[in-house]
């Protein structure tokens, strides 16, 4: 489909134009019918006999019929409160019923991404699940024993197991998707929600006091079953829950690209229901449909005046009369339908301005199936509100077994990681390549010596103290593999370090807000001065208290770090700032485990499992000062000129400053012995993973040859590999001409007594093969020239397109 054109206030548009522009039973939205000064959303497609809400319905009934295990578990709710729950196991699902005879399930978690399922320690017999996405809050479930714990863990295993075995040789799908901003939205407190098959799986931090917020995060969503769309949701959080604001529905799919589009969204809630008379007659090549629209119901008065209802391409209206009851005309209409695969109908209230207000989907195999006549079907609010900016896309890829990727494994370890070492040089999609690449060596157990040949790249290129002063502050695969390698071996540790400070900061709303600009009565600046402190105090004190808990890998890979800072440092004995190169050795460190980690986490303790929602506006901005505080202290800087509210701060840095820095010393230092803490290796498929650094690598080839020439051994034998464990076949590289390259330009003038020279020799190749011209040419060492006008001017763009194929 494509996008519809913006229709300006003066084009009339007569009423069949209306109509063919609404959705038809191919599912093509191809546009809301919209008022006249508003440009039309990009279109999306979808096909689904049922809502979201009724699958899940439908998977919750199967698990109460044939439940794997089932029975009454605690949920923690607060600090030492629980719920208790009826849970069902299912073989997809974990439901949660208030009550064991409830027809309604009032949570669920989709096992399959369950990346973590660990033992606790307190409370007795408990044991908490955490997600494969980490946006989404741990959940810690309690049982009466350690037998029913132990039988719990081993049940919800079991299915995660049986999850991954449809995983290797199938097809593994990625739906990535990016929320950049939204616009004219009715509230200015809100964030966004991703929920696929209805249930949240992405949610952006909250932005508060705009009604045009920038969100700017992206998400990578593993699905391991068929999805057809994917439902962006915008809330505006309250205490008594959240306030649906505007939502757009996304296609799922592999021809979905959608770069940087923006979505008209609309209100989405229940809006009462429209009252239909169906019945259908067979003919064999079609089938014939009557249709009378009877009422609306439950439908707001106010707007039923000359409203009109619309069958999507079928040109069937119905008027609203004027009388009070809101009754139609009871006028029957007919429509055939050729496609058998045809699931719903859209039937559409359009107002009396030709704008779509509430739709239906009428469900037409239910209509068949069930011969239902009569029934009334949920109107949905189709009121704009509000735009939303998105990227989205879909890749999918074939896992192989396991052994068919040792290949390619044992290649990332020879000659010391040198092909990991150029991709660290040259890559353009650092996060997703760090992220699998480090799942495959952690399957290994070989995460740390990864680490530090990752790092010692970064620290290879460094040739000015200035270099040294902003080391690990590009985005690159070292970076984001040590973030993503501090939440896969400490986050249990996290937990212990921040858990109790985050919920009193929660619970109790002390201000801490210096800012005389955000302060009603600057007599109450004395006082928040005195809760920043506090807060700060608490949290370094715990950080110290707790470090021997963290794991003696995590503390292997800060001591190589701080060992090879100190040997670069030692480069520049005359250098104009001896304090900023010594103090690199701390710094360094400091940016992985305090910005990446800690400060991250009081950021947002939501996306680490620290609090199940986001903070008001009162809260976050205290979580933004502790964070700002400490990340300063672990910088080793004070607050200046541009914050010269947070001043007062720096009696707290210079007070800390000698703690920070032994705190780091004994980071970077590794101990006899740990305490003993429950870990949890993070849920691995190696082939998975390997699969999608497969499709990554494969997307890294043009920039890889740009930067290490097209004859590098290296590049070429690790494009070989990947090709053939894609199943793909291997298009041609292009022939790319330098805009300052000369080309000879050799006259041939051929004469019956001579014989034109062989221009390329082909019968070097194989059938089916495919090759470049610049491949062969260079094939052919004594016959390279190729005839060209020389009057004619180069075509670039022709030779660039222009491959050779040979069948």
């Amino acid at each position: 489909s494509k996008e519809s054109p913006t229709r300006s206030s003066s084009s009339p548009i007569s009423r069949q134009k209306k109509l063919r522009r609404r959705r038809s039973l191919s599912f093509t939205r191809k546009s809301k019918i919209n008022s006249a000064d508003r440009p039309l959303s990009p279109s999306f497609e979808f096909k689904k006999p049922h809502s979201d809400s009724d699958i899940l319905l439908e998977e919750s009934r199967a698990a109460r019929v044939m439940p794997l295990r089932e029975g009454w578990l605690k949920k923690l709710k607060k600090k030492k409160t629980y719920d208790k729950f009826w849970i069902v196991l299912g073989d997809r699902y974990l439901f949660a019923y208030e009550k064991q005879d409830d027809e309604k399930f009032c949570e669920c978690i989709d096992i399959r991404n369950i990346a973590v399922l660990t033992e606790g320690n307190k409370p007795k017999f408990s044991f908490t699940i955490v997600m494969s996405n980490y946006d989404l809050q741990p959940v810690q479930l309690v049982a009466d024993s350690k037998g029913a714990m132990t039988a719990w863990i081993s049940a919800i295993k079991s299915v995660m197991t049986e999850s991954d075995r449809t995983i290797t040789g199938g097809v593994y799908k990625k739906f990535y998707i990016k929320i950049f901003e939204a616009e004219k939205l009715s509230n200015s407190d809100n964030y966004c929600s991703i929920e696929i098959d209805g249930l949240e799986v992405a949610r952006t931090s909250t932005v508060w006091g705009s009604k045009t917020p920038e969100y700017f995060q992206d998400y990578n969503i593993d699905l391991k079953s068929d999805v057809e769309r994917a439902m962006v949701k915008v809330f505006q959080p309250g205490k008594k829950g959240s306030k649906l604001l505007g939502q757009v529905a996304v296609k799922v799919g592999e021809d979905v690209d959608i770069n940087s589009e923006w979505f008209d969204m609309v209100r989405g809630k229940d809006e009462g229901s429209i009252k239909l008379n169906i019945t259908h007659i067979d003919l064999g090549d079609s089938i014939d449909f009557y249709v009378t629209i009877r009422e609306l119901e439950n439908y707001p008065a106010s707007k039923q005046k000359r409203h009109r209802a619309v069958i999507a391409e079928h040109g069937i209206e119905s008027r609203l009369s004027t009388v009070p009851n809101g009754k139609w005309k009871n006028e029957k209409h007919s429509f055939s339908i050729y496609d058998r695969e045809a699931d719903i109908i859209l039937v559409e209230i359009i107002s009396e301005n030709d704008i779509l207000v509430a739709s239906a989907e009428v469900s037409l195999k239910e209509i068949i199936s069930s011969g239902i006549a009569s029934k009334s079907w949920p109107l949905k609010d189709e009121t704009l509100a509000g735009r939303i900016k998105l990227d989205a896309n879909l890749k999918i890829v074939k896992v192989l077994e396991e052994e068919r990727y040792e290949e390619l494994f044992q290649f990332f370890l020879e000659d010391d990681y040198e092909i990991l070492k150029m991709l660290q040089l040259r890559s353009t999609n650092s996060k997703l390549i760090a992220t699998h690449l480090l799942n495959v060596f952690e399957h290994n157990d070989m995460t740390t010596d990864l680490l530090k040949k990752l790092v010692q790249v970064e620290l290879d290129q460094i040739t000015s103290e200035d270099e040294l002063a902003v080391i690990f502050r590009s985005n690159t695969i070292a970076s984001f593999g040590f973030e993503y390698f501090m939440r896969i071996s400490s986050l249990p540790v996290l937990n212990k370090i921040l858990q109790s400070y985050i919920n009193n900061i929660y619970k109790d709303k002390k201000s801490c807000e210096l800012d005389p600009y955000r302060i009603k009565q600057e007599k109450n600046i004395a006082r928040n001065l005195a809760n920043l402190m506090g807060y700060c105090n608490d949290i370094m004190d715990s950080i110290i208290e707790n470090i021997n808990f963290l794991p003696i890998r995590a503390r292997e890979v800060f001591k190589d770090l701080f060992d090879r800072l100190g040997e670069i440092a030692e480069r520049f004995p005359n250098a104009e700032n001896m304090e900023a190169i010594q103090n690199v050795i701390y710094i360094a460190p400091a940016s992985f485990f305090f910005l990446r980690f800690i400060c991250a986490s009081i950021l947002g303790p939501n996306l680490f499992g620290l609090a199940k929602n986001h903070g008001d506006v009162s809260v976050s901005r205290d979580l933004t000062l502790i964070a700002k505080t400490i990340q300063n202290l672990a910088n080793l800087t004070h607050f200046g000129f541009k914050e010269p509210h947070m001043e007062p701060m720096n009696e707290f840095i210079d007070q800390r400053m000698g703690d920070m820095k032994q705190f780091l010393r004994d980071l970077c230092t590794i101990p006899e012995s740990v305490e003993t803490f429950p870990m949890a290796r993070s849920r691995i498929n190696f082939s998975k993973d390997m699969a999608h650094l497969v499709s990554l690598l494969i997307n890294q080839e043009d920039h890889l040859v740009e930067e290490f020439g097209d004859d590098n051994p290296s590049i070429n034998r690790l494009m070989d590999i990947c090709w053939g464990l894609s199943e793909r076949t291997r298009p041609p590289r292009k022939v790319k001409i330098k805009e300052d390259e000369e080309i000879e330009i050799v006259d041939l003038e051929p004469t019956f007594d001579e014989e034109l020279p062989i221009l390329l020799d082909l019968s070097n190749l194989e059938t089916n093969e495919e090759k470049n011209i610049a491949d062969i040419m260079h094939d052919n060492n004594e016959n390279q020239y190729h005839t060209l006008d020389e009057n004619e001017p180069l075509d670039k763009e022709f030779i660039e397109e222009t491959t050779v194929l040979v069948d």
